[in-house]
């Protein structure tokens, strides 16, 4: 009786037993399946520099190139950390703009401190285009409080791909003589495409 126990016992806990074959072989391995490749395209960011590089926008180009303009959209209080920018700033007041240093022609304003914008002379693009700056402006408010677009027209050029610093500034900011900056980097890099 107490060898049927364990018998008993053993085939319970290995039930595999039974259908034990001695001619069993392992099966022959499988060939990798083959996948589709993941198509990869331009991914445009915008880097936020005085905020731990943070990125706060990005948008791919189709996957058949850039040869379109695209827009990148964010939020001017991401670029920078803590609460640098009010809230409630009002665009509608202060207007908002863009300057990079690769768009000027005149000598004085490819100073790289204030981003190609040392003084109201030079070339930007403005939250309110009848106020100043290049026309058409490239820079558009979304919500006319924080939230801008900046429109590339030429992603396709290399430019983008080794990455342009600019500033984002705010004019009469706080009602001080000086506009607010923040320091940004956009540029351009294959990434995989998400759509």
């Amino acid at each position: 009786m107490g060898f049927n126990l364990m018998m008993l016992f053993c085939l319970v806990i290995f039930p595999s037993v039974l259908s034990w074959n001695p001619n069993w072989k392992h099966p022959p391995p499988r060939a990798p399946v083959p996948t589709k490749p993941t198509p990869r395209a331009w991914k445009f960011h915008v880097i936020a520099l005085e905020n731990l590089n943070k990125t706060i926008a990005s948008t791919f180009c189709p996957i058949t190139g850039c040869a379109n303009t695209i827009s990148l959209t964010f939020d001017i209080r991401d670029t920078c950390q803590g609460k640098c920018i009010n809230d409630f700033y009002n665009a509608m007041s202060s207007p908002i703009y863009v300057c990079f240093v690769y768009e000027q022609t005149r000598s004085d304003c490819r100073d790289p401190n204030y981003g190609g914008c040392p003084h109201w002379g030079c070339k930007y693009h403005s939250t309110w285009p009848r106020w100043g700056g290049e026309n058409p402006s490239r820079l558009n408010s979304v919500d006319w409080h924080t939230k801008v677009t900046y429109s590339i027209p030429d992603p396709w050029n290399d430019r983008w791909r080794t990455g342009v610093v600019g500033y984002v500034y705010r004019h009469n900011e706080r009602d001080t003589a000086f506009d607010g900056k923040t320091k940004i980097l956009i540029f351009r890099a294959l990434a995989k495409f998400t759509p």
